[in-house]
């Protein structure tokens, strides 16, 4: 699930668990930011079609009574078990590289089976793919959360 649409799924959740329509939602948006959202607005946030600006992200946590982080799934995420640091992303992409020779080799060999380093480099590589998706979800969490600090810092500073 994507960025937007784990936003949206969970923005509706808690919406609706508050029990505030989103009439009522956009109404207490702008008391609280100024910011007036038209219904088709806050339908396009809630299917995933838009993101709302970092800035109002706080006002729609607290209206909702939740983090910031709720709102994008991270308090729901398991806890990784695996590491996920940059070694690990080294020796698979060893790994891969050492399969890949193996592969040309047996390849040339027996151009029409199936070898078991095509089985691993497989496995290794939607290991990374995995890897690199969740990744970037947090980086896009991590920018949004960034933007509205910045924001924040520059309220602070008038």
């Amino acid at each position: 699930m994507g960025n937007k649409a784990l936003f949206g799924n969970n923005f509706k959740k808690y919406r609706k668990k508050k029990g505030i329509s989103q009439k009522e939602f956009a109404r207490k948006l702008l008391d609280a930011t100024g910011k007036d959202l038209t219904l088709t607005s806050i339908s396009n946030y809630e299917t995933g079609l838009h993101m709302p600006p970092p800035q109002i992200l706080p006002a729609i946590a607290e209206i909702l009574g939740v983090s910031i982080d709720a709102l994008f799934g991270i308090d729901q995420k398991p806890v990784q078990t695996k590491p996920s640091g940059p070694e690990v992303i080294r020796k698979w992409k060893g790994e891969l590289e050492k399969i890949e020779k193996e592969f040309i080799i047996s390849k040339s060999k027996n151009p029409e089976g199936l070898c078991d380093q095509q089985k691993k480099g497989a496995y290794y590589c939607e290991s990374l793919l995995h890897l690199t998706k969740a990744q970037q979800e947090e980086l896009v969490i991590i920018q949004t959360e960034l933007s509205t600090i910045q924001e924040l810092i520059s309220l602070f500073k008038k």
